[in-house]
């Protein structure tokens, strides 16, 4: 089982996302984070934050890849208008 090596600078961080973000699915990511750092399993992050095992390992994966890391939402992401651009500039 492998878990995240965070820096007290990057836990700081996770922490004040945790305590201030707007956004639900950023302060769910950061205290996954937060939990794998002090040594939680990721089935039992997965259960304390009500996701599948393999929404939490998808998460970290994208940590782990990528330096810049950032825990909002890809754009692009969530449901598509019913009523395009156009239509709606006519409405």
């Amino acid at each position: 089982m492998r878990f995240l090596n965070l820096s007290s600078s990057t836990v700081n961080r996770l922490e004040t996302l945790v305590r201030k973000s707007e956004n639900y699915r950023v302060r769910q990511r950061a205290q996954a984070m937060l939990f794998s750092a002090k040594g939680y399993q990721r089935s039992q992050i997965s259960d304390l934050l009500s996701v599948t095992t393999e929404t939490v390992s998808s998460w970290f994966d994208q940590i782990e890849e990528n330096e810049d890391w950032d825990l909002k939402d890809l754009p692009g992401r969530g449901r598509k208008p019913i009523i395009g651009e156009d239509n709606s500039k006519k409405i």
